[in-house]
């Protein structure tokens, strides 16, 4: 299942954004960015809602940190600021999407699936598949796994790279 971090003090918010969610994706939160920095690592997310103003720091910050270390991972603010000096802020630090608050949680759920999906699809058609757990190279037809922190390769016949590519394509489906 897709994994979502929601990155918010408000707990009304979070709330909001689970049953939002809920049936496209399993919703992880964090009320503060020591909480988040805390997920991140040990929880591989497909995208991050963030908020602008944390009790301990700054959205924009964390946005721009997360662009480091995980410049594929899509981020959408959900914030109260509304000011266009804001948002051109947030997209500068490498933001997807900006969301304002009070949102729609029907128009929420429709931008984060149609982000996700056009992922997957981009993921499907590219020769390189990545989950948190298996790294797949078609071209090369190599495989690694995770084991003890680490990408480890594989050797697989030719019968075993097809149907794992086969299973591979067809995650999530």
């Amino acid at each position: 299942m897709r994994r979502i971090i929601l990155v918010e003090d408000s707990k009304e918010i979070f709330v909001m954004v689970n049953q939002a969610v809920k049936p496209i994706a399993h919703l992880d939160w964090a009320e503060n960015l020591s909480q988040a920095r805390d997920l991140f690592s040990t929880n591989p997310y497909d995208l991050v809602l963030l908020d602008m103003e944390l009790p301990d720091g700054n959205g924009i910050d964390f946005c721009s940190e997360l662009q480091v270390k995980n410049p594929l991972t899509p981020i959408f603010f959900l914030t109260s600021h509304k000011d266009l000096s804001e948002k051109v802020l947030g997209f500068s630090a490498g933001a997807d999407d900006y969301i304002t608050k009070p949102f729609s949680p029907l128009e929420l759920k429709a931008r984060i699936e149609a982000k996700l999906n056009k992922i997957e699809m981009i993921q499907k058609n590219s020769d390189y598949l990545k989950w948190k757990e298996i790294e797949i190279n078609k071209a090369s037809q190599e495989v690694r796994i995770l084991i003890d922190k680490s990408l480890v390769p594989i050797d697989l016949t030719a019968l075993e790279f097809k149907l794992l590519m086969y299973f591979a394509n067809r995650y999530n489906n």
